[in-house]
């Protein structure tokens, strides 16, 4: 019988030790189903008060994409922020919970992202014992309102990829495509390709740790499909725009590694015109302009 869903990931793409270790897991498990009462865990680090150029900025930018999480379609969801500080300015839904960080940047390191990610899935594996996915998020992005609802009902059990969504210039407001099936942006790279808030993948805590092996396997964003087809878990295409990604607020890590301009550049060459934005934010569940924060 052919498979459902439409998948995606090349395994012999990944890299010869990532096809080892996948190879070997699947020498004990196999892929299984989603269970019931499946749920959603949106994993969230955060920049710590002493990296960030302003701690305010930080918050009010989590409290939008906390937004996007308190409107979602379904609620079977919950969250858990990872940080050094705890954003006290934002006030949190009872399905998000705080993880406090103790960990620093290496020298030469821009981003403590991956071990706040990992502690995560450490606390989740140790504390709910649910089948489901765990979706990488920026705490500055923001994803669709039918993105849960899609991904429990639709249920593949080797997890989803967003292939299409939007990058938002937040300094004035400007909007433009990034993704496949757009005949006059044809050339534009898809969403996972830029964006970490792109991925939910399997996690399935109930009898074993099987897939902390897989997780912990995790790189580049632009990996994740093939990595996680040489575990047999093939991802497939979250079938709309399902997430902004945010740029230009001051914040972003593409401004530490000296790529903002490039960001900014694309946007302002691809905007859509201010019919098509009002419509996208709208669909986002922005009431107005005026409820994202702008860098100064």
């Amino acid at each position: 019988m052919s498979s459902p869903w439409f998948r995606l990931g090349r395994a012999q793409l990944a890299t010869p030790e990532i096809r080892e270790v996948g190879k070997r897991w699947l020498e004990r498990y196999s892929v299984e189903p989603l269970g019931n009462k499946a749920e959603v865990c949106f994993a969230i680090p955060l920049i710590s008060a002493a990296r960030s150029r302003d701690w305010n900025m930080v918050q009010a930018l989590l409290r939008r994409t906390i937004h996007s999480l308190v409107s979602q379609s379904c609620g079977d969801w919950h969250a858990i922020i990872c940080s050094q500080d705890r954003p006290d300015a934002v006030d949190l839904d009872p399905r998000i919970s705080f993880l406090p960080y103790d960990g620093n940047l290496r020298e030469g390191q821009l981003s403590d992202k991956p071990p706040k990610f990992k502690k995560i899935i450490r606390s989740l594996i140790a504390n709910r014992k649910r089948d489901g996915y765990v979706f990488t998020l920026d705490s500055d992005d923001i994803v669709h309102p039918g993105l849960v609802a899609h991904i429990l009902k639709r249920a593949n059990p080797g997890g989803y990829i967003i292939t299409r969504g939007y990058q938002l210039n937040l300094s004035n407001m400007q909007i433009a495509y990034r993704g496949f099936n757009k005949s006059r942006f044809s050339g534009t790279r898809p969403f996972h390709l830029v964006c970490g808030s792109c991925a939910a993948f399997r996690l399935d805590v109930r009898e074993d740790n099987r897939y902390w092996e897989v997780l912990r396997t995790l790189g580049r964003h632009k990996d994740h499909v093939h990595t996680m087809a040489a575990f047999g878990l093939y991802m497939t295409r979250i079938p709309f725009p399902g997430a902004i990604y945010c740029v230009n607020h001051g914040e972003n890590l593409q401004l530490k590694r000296g790529q903002i301009n490039s960001k900014i550049s694309y946007i302002r060459k691809r905007q859509l015109p201010d019919s098509e934005r009002i419509k996208i934010l709208q669909e986002f569940g922005f009431q107005s302009f005026e409820e994202l924060p702008v860098s100064n």
